[in-house]
């Protein structure tokens, strides 16, 4: 909205002053404290009495935040609709509406000479007599002497002790001595509380202000908030730690957690770097872009990460390199386990937060599904072939192969007569019998090879195609599995912050999936459903940009790995 503030000053009888003020914006605050946007200047009115808010109907209403309210047309009331000719009467203060041109409303505002109440007290000070003369003193010896005495004090003797570093710590042990103590606008944070009486550390040179080198003698290691590529484009080519880091305001936190900082610069990003891939971000609840978390894609047999809007459904698709299906495993009948039963799994089974609540751990296939799928060798319900190395699994294929083939006695009509019996001690093979018994074991372990990654064993879960590349390891391609560490790696999030939420309430999508191509991940809207901006209203969770990301960040391939 647009409204025109008039103050109407009353100099004398015959004449009267006005001070016009514009204001655009969605809601302004009235009263007595300084950062009202409409100020009023008078003991009645309190530090912040009321507020001017737009509705999303378009009208605009004057909502009192004391519980003396505001009296609306003559009457005492909390809040009210204002339109052209009201006349409000809010602590003194006449407020007169009207229209001006290119303003929604005009607020004329007048103070009730009645309502003043100072002009007997200064009229009175007025005709006092009692000044310094009276009393016999003089103005300029007195003002002289403790000019210069107020110089050498905090002047002279705490120069001293910044410029001559002996006599520095002299002075600061001394109790009743100034030293350059004096010039402290405050106490040191506790961050900077060790070595908060060594002035010099941080201020090297006097009368001079605390420079990024001072700050970078402790803080080499901080990592920069772009990349080493943007940073040469010189974004903060004079910028100042201290003006995002605010020293001597005491307990205060040293780390910035208003909108404003990052705003500066998110808010119109284009502006600073006209190829930026970063989306504009003024504020949380109303102008955030959708998230885009980060996939991994292949382009030309290369890997890559790619940032995806979770809108674009079209390109919002995972190559997890394995086939899994959560509406599957969720039923609600549950799942046949080998040993168990039914077993009804839940999100937490396979799901386990790291430590510390943030990310979660590494699902690996001992933990979470060897109890079902088993690796086990054709034929065979004892013997299973280790997981997650090719070479490996072959050679205990061969293995188990060449072992029956040895000591025969393979419980299969199939085989052959050499193998199938089992041999006394010290008895020998023939030549022939040695070697079809070799020849079936290298058949055997080739077939349940490709029985196993094909179809029965590895081939439930992985992507596995043959090479036809001789034999062994070589004759059989498995995609890797790609599951990213940080789908968000420009942002931070705690589950442990989260656990009084069940995981279907944001992950709503999970239990209806059928694919592992599937990113099955909240929405910024489910966020919303919590979180506002920094001036949230009431009933949410007011969050600003250092919630979620950190200014100092390492860098996505770092958050990646």
């Amino acid at each position: 909205m647009r409204i025109l503030v008039r103050y109407l000053s009353h100099k004398t009888k015959a004449s009267d002053t006005r001070q016009d003020l514009p204001l655009v914006g969605a809601k302004f605050r009235i009263g007595r404290g300084t950062d009202q946007e409409i100020h009023l200047s008078n003991l009645r009115v309190a530090l912040a009495h009321a507020e001017l808010i737009e509705g999303q109907d378009g009208k605009i209403r004057l909502q009192a935040m004391t519980a003396t309210g505001f009296q609306y047309n003559g009457t005492i009331v909390q809040a009210a609709v204002i339109t052209q000719g009201d006349q409000i009467d809010l602590g003194g203060f006449l407020i007169r509406v009207g229209a001006a041109s290119g303003c929604d409303l005009e607020l004329e505002i007048s103070e009730d000479p009645a309502a003043r109440g100072r002009e007997t007290e200064l009229a009175l000070l007025k005709r006092a007599k009692l000044n310094l003369s009276a009393a016999g003193l003089k103005k300029r010896p007195w003002a002289l002497g403790l000019a210069g005495g107020i110089a050498v004090l905090f002047l002279l003797i705490p120069l001293i002790a910044a410029v001559i570093p002996s006599a520095g710590k002299w002075l600061r042990w001394l109790p009743l001595m100034p030293s350059d103590h004096a010039w402290s606008s405050g106490a040191v944070s506790s961050a900077h509380a060790h070595f908060g009486t060594n002035c010099n550390a941080c201020h090297t040179l006097p009368f001079i202000r605390t420079r990024n080198a001072a700050c970078l003698a402790c803080h080499k290691n901080t990592v920069h908030h772009v990349e080493a590529a943007v940073l040469k484009q010189g974004l903060f080519d004079g910028v100042r730690c201290a003006s995002c880091h605010r020293e001597h305001l005491g307990k205060t936190s040293l780390v910035r957690h208003d909108e404003g900082l990052c705003v500066k610069c998110h808010g119109t990003l284009t502006r600073v770097l006209a190829d930026t891939k970063v989306k504009n971000v003024r504020n949380f609840s109303v102008d955030h872009p959708e998230f885009r978390p980060a996939l991994i894609k292949y382009h030309d047999g290369k890997k890559t990460t790619e940032r995806v809007s979770l809108t674009d459904t079209a390109r919002l698709k995972e190559s997890p390199g394995v086939e899994f299906s959560h509406q599957h495993h969720l039923q609600s009948a549950g799942i046949a386990s080998p040993t168990r039963g039914a077993v009804k799994l839940s999100c937490v089974y396979c799901h386990q937060v790291e430590p510390g609540g943030g990310r979660m751990q590494p699902i690996t296939f001992k933990a979470a599904c060897n109890e079902c799928h088993k690796l086990n060798i054709p034929g065979d319900v004892a013997r299973e072939v280790p997981h997650g190395d090719i070479a490996a699994a072959l050679a205990a294929v061969d293995d188990y192969y060449a072992a029956w083939a040895l000591r025969g006695g393979y419980p299969n009509a199939f085989a052959p007569a050499s193998v199938q019996t089992r041999r006394r001690p010290g008895h020998e093979l023939t030549v022939s019998e040695r070697k079809e018994a070799l020849d079936w074991a290298q058949q055997s372990a080739k077939l349940a090879a490709a029985e196993m990654f094909a179809y029965t064993t590895c081939g439930v879960c992985h992507l596995v195609e043959p090479t036809g590349k001789g034999e062994g390891a070589a004759a059989w391609k498995m995609a890797p599995v790609n599951i990213p560490r940080a789908w968000f790696p420009q942002s931070h999030f705690s589950h442990h912050q989260h656990d009084t939420l069940g995981c279907a309430d944001c992950h709503k999508q999970v239990p209806s999936s059928d694919t592992s191509a599937d990113v099955l991940l909240p929405g910024i809207e489910s966020c919303r459903t919590c979180h506002g901006s920094g001036d949230a209203a009431a009933g949410k969770l007011a969050s600003t940009c250092v919630t979620c990301h950190k200014f100092h960040r390492a860098t996505t391939a770092r958050l990646a790995n």
